[in-house]
């Protein structure tokens, strides 16, 4: 269960990725031999969602590649979109064409989770320069705290940066030191962490001091990370700002995190629209499972809450007979090969996709009920 006190970050798709080279070089052939053009032409009647999370002020691609893009390589997925002249339309202008059924255009829609400080900054400026639109699903508890980088992912990154590094473990009340010398041991090393922080029950204020100890123990220059906001959420003055420059908000809970219950959704729903309210940006109905956790006993809460859409993170598109809270995506990510991202675009892994047979709204990884 997800603590009540402050919001958990530590897993978010950070999942081991397969080599994609034979995947690739199958997809070179597909397209050299004319199926990415043909496919192109029999997509009408899908709207492909297509999701992000941040793209990197500096090295945040390299140290987690499932979370943060680079920029140079958000920059080509955006003149991949030019190139195969896919409409990029706003999310819930694509839904509602697609009620016109197999009529409607083949469209795009661009999704970026969490709401990092690097939307406003790098990717929406990228964004307005191609003239594409996006929703960011906002998880609100760092927004109102922007002072605090997410504490799951500065210990994180900060033993990253750090290998050498090695903080005493009775910082944690341990005897074995905290080391990040190997990515075996740097993930040991922060569960042990969280794991502290969850046992003491802390709150925002303790996990960021905990962080600045840390910091201080790696010889990490903390600071810096609180003032170039690397790791923070977007401020209310961001979030208006970006609202005014056409950016949709929609809701991403609170504290990223569903408690296993109904009264845990409602409430995170409930907490995700005040907070939002509170930092001046009207709530959008446009909502999106933390971490891709969903179920369908869900579905009624959601109905009942007013939401519109609800989007997952199983791949594929969406028709007009998807369940609207159950829409999929395709994850982008800084790993993507360009020809994977390129074969999405024009239509030739949707196509594949439902050629496939799956049944729409019945993902393999959803949470059982």
């Amino acid at each position: 269960m997800a603590s009540l006190i402050a919001p958990n970050f530590a897993a978010v798709y950070d999942y081991p990725v397969p080599s994609f080279s034979l995947k690739s070089l199958l997809l070179r052939i597909a397209r050299t031999v004319g199926l990415f053009a043909l496919a192109r032409r029999r997509v009408d009647g899908r709207l492909l969602i297509l999701a992000y999370h941040g793209v990197a002020q500096a090295d945040e691609h390299e140290w987690r590649p499932q979370l943060f893009m680079s920029r140079e390589t958000f920059q080509r997925r955006l003149a991949c979109l030019r190139r195969w002249q896919v409409p990029v339309r706003p999310l819930g202008d694509g839904l509602s064409e697609l009620r016109r059924g197999a009529k409607a255009p083949y469209a795009v829609a661009l999704t970026f989770d969490d709401g990092y400080h690097n939307f406003a900054d790098l990717a929406l400026p990228y964004l307005e320069t191609a003239g594409a639109g996006a929703t960011v699903y906002v998880c609100t508890y760092y927004s109102l705290h922007t002072g605090w980088p997410v504490f799951d992912l500065a210990v994180d990154y900060m033993f990253w940066k750090r290998p050498a590094g090695v903080v005493p473990g009775d910082l944690i009340g341990e005897a074995e030191p905290l080391t990040g010398a190997t990515p075996v041991e740097r993930e040991r090393s922060t569960a042990r962490v969280y794991a502290f922080a969850e046992r003491e029950k802390m709150g925002g204020a303790e996990k960021n001091s905990l962080a600045r100890t840390l910091a201080a123990h790696l010889d990490y220059p903390y600071e810096e990370l609180v003032e170039r906001r690397t790791l923070s959420l977007m401020s209310g003055d961001e979030l208006q700002r970006i609202v005014a420059r056409g950016a949709a908000v929609g809701l991403h809970t609170h504290r990223h995190a569903i408690l296993e219950s109904p009264v845990g959704l409602r409430e995170e729903i409930a907490e995700n629209r005040a907070a939002l309210t509170r930092l001046g940006v009207t709530p959008g109905t446009d909502f999106c499972y933390p971490s891709g956790e969903w179920a369908a006993d869900m579905w009624s809460i959601l109905e009942r809450e007013g939401i519109r859409s609800a989007t997952t993170c199983e791949p594929g598109v969406v028709r007009s007979d998807t369940p609207r809270f159950a829409l999929p995506r395709f994850l982008d990510t800084e790993r993507t090969a360009d020809i994977e991202f390129e074969a999405w675009v024009c239509g030739f892994m949707p196509w594949l996709h439902d050629l496939t047979g799956r049944s729409p709204g019945q993902p393999a990884t959803a949470r059982q009920a």
